[in-house]
């Protein structure tokens, strides 16, 4: 279905008028010419009676929220303009306080907030590893976790930063035989409605975030949250959550941003630019030192996002090449230890591709790629994130945490995914895994100046 965009449209009329400005914004659409936002600083507003509200819709963001629900083929869709992470915090919330839930341990650090928040307990459920790659959560896993214990909730990550998707239809079929929800972080699979590149979460996830602004026209932080007929019972929860966790004075840019990359989004020709990505693989298969590397049928990975474009390294390390890549003025997601990758989009001119296989053919042979070791499952479960992220803390050096209880979630980004959750033990072997990461030139979270923050212990008295 076509759409249009009356946001769009009113703002644009707005911006055009002669209106005497007495609200905010203080710029008053009035920037001098020579400032960089001036374009569109006439279409920045606040809340008017023509301009709706999007913590309480009535009017032309409600036709947008329709127009993201028709488009992703839910019951509803809200409109987040704090990025997919706000609709994670909302989702969890809405499950109301001291819920049980099973969690990929590879989900965003949005998902342990949104846990920390709710007071959850969580007990996290490890992807599939092998051979210094970490693949996606197993539904025999899944399906194991549901037969010792009853949760409330499982948050999976749908597709991960590289593409890997699991069986979700399989995964629904067992949540939901257990009575449970399906909460699915797809923050990179936004284009899916249109590129129809792996199998939908519609129908099957009860809720789940997309990010447009990762992979479809939409300036940063515009995304959606989508609620399924099966929790459609949620929504005024949502909606309440929501009111939580997003500003109060939201960017009716983004707002217009959101309507607008899902018009836009429908006029792209999908099947050509699959083409010419498969076109583009063949070639970068053929530059010596590189590959592109088949994650299917491994690591419980059922299918993957063909519009990401992954490139393994056999004779760098990903820093490196990343490195390499940026001083060629080719700038790429995010680079590991041993794989480049790369988000692609309709948007893209063919001369980039040409770019980076020429660059990829320049690649220096630094030294082989270094495949750490996964780090053990030591823990004790279920954890609590609440208490040890909301209670008192202490600051020290990470190789002094050893044996510490972690405050904060510790990992790697990108992909933002926790080596150490909150509340579990600080182990030897992560200290390892996280030094060698940062040595190699990789980025951590939860370090501050070379120091993590531990839970400070109870003495008795």
């Amino acid at each position: 279905m076509k759409h249009t965009n009356k946001l769009t449209s009113i703002l644009a009329a707005y911006a055009n008028s002669k209106a005497a400005r007495f609200h905010m914004p203080g710029h008053k659409g009035m920037l001098p010419k020579n400032s960089s936002v001036a374009s569109v600083s006439g279409m920045d507003i606040t809340e008017l009676s023509f301009s709706d509200n999007l913590h309480d819709p009535h009017g032309v963001i409600v036709q947008v929220e329709a127009n993201c629900a028709d488009t992703f083929g839910c019951y509803r869709s809200f409109l987040l303009v704090n990025g997919s992470t706000a609709g994670m915090l909302a989702m969890l919330l809405a499950l109301g306080r001291g819920k049980r839930i099973l969690m990929g341990r590879d989900c965003h650090k949005s998902a342990i907030a949104g846990a920390a928040l709710s007071g959850a307990t969580v007990t996290p459920l490890y992807p599939e590893y092998a051979d210094g790659r970490f693949g996606v959560v197993s539904p025999v896993n899944i399906r194991q976790a549901f037969a010792k214990n009853s949760y409330d909730a499982i948050v999976l990550t749908y597709p991960n930063y590289y593409g890997m998707c699991f069986d979700i239809e399989q995964v629904a079929d067992i949540v939901h035989s257990h009575g449970a929800l399906l909460l699915i972080d797809s923050a990179h699979g936004a284009h899916n409605c249109f590129s129809h590149s792996f199998t939908a979460p519609t129908n099957l996830a009860d809720i789940y975030v997309t990010s447009l602004h990762k992979t479809l026209p939409a300036m940063t932080q515009c995304a959606v949250l989508n609620v399924s007929e099966r929790a459609k019972h949620l929504c005024k929860r949502i909606q309440a959550s929501l009111r939580l966790v997003q500003t109060s004075s939201p960017s009716y840019i983004l707002m217009s941003s959101i309507g607008e990359s899902i018009t836009i989004g429908a006029s792209f020709d999908w099947n050509a630019h699959k083409n010419r990505l498969r076109a583009y693989r063949e070639r970068i298969n053929a530059i010596e030192g590189v590959c592109i590397p088949d994650y299917s049928a491994q690591n419980s990975v059922y299918e993957t996002d063909e519009l990401r474009l992954c490139i393994s390294l056999l004779d760098t390390d990903g820093y490196s090449a990343m490195r390499h890549l940026e001083e060629n003025d080719i700038y790429i997601e995010m680079a590991d230890l041993n794989t480049l990758v790369l988000i692609t989009s309709p948007c893209d001119p063919d001369e980039w591709y040409e770019r980076l296989i020429q660059a990829l053919k320049t690649l220096p042979a630094t030294k082989a790629p270094a495949y750490l070791p996964n780090v053990p499952d030591t823990q004790t479960y279920p954890l609590d994130f609440g208490t040890a992220m909301l209670g008192e803390y202490e600051r020290m050096p990470l190789e002094n945490a050893l044996g510490r209880t972690a405050a904060q979630p510790i990992g790697v980004y990108p992909p933002g995914n926790a080596v150490i959750l909150p509340s579990e033990t600080i182990t030897g072997e992560a200290i390892v895994y996280l030094s060698k990461t940062r040595n190699l030139g990789g980025s951590v979270f939860g370090i501050d100046d070379g120091e993590v923050y531990c839970t400070k212990p109870i003495i008795d008295i």
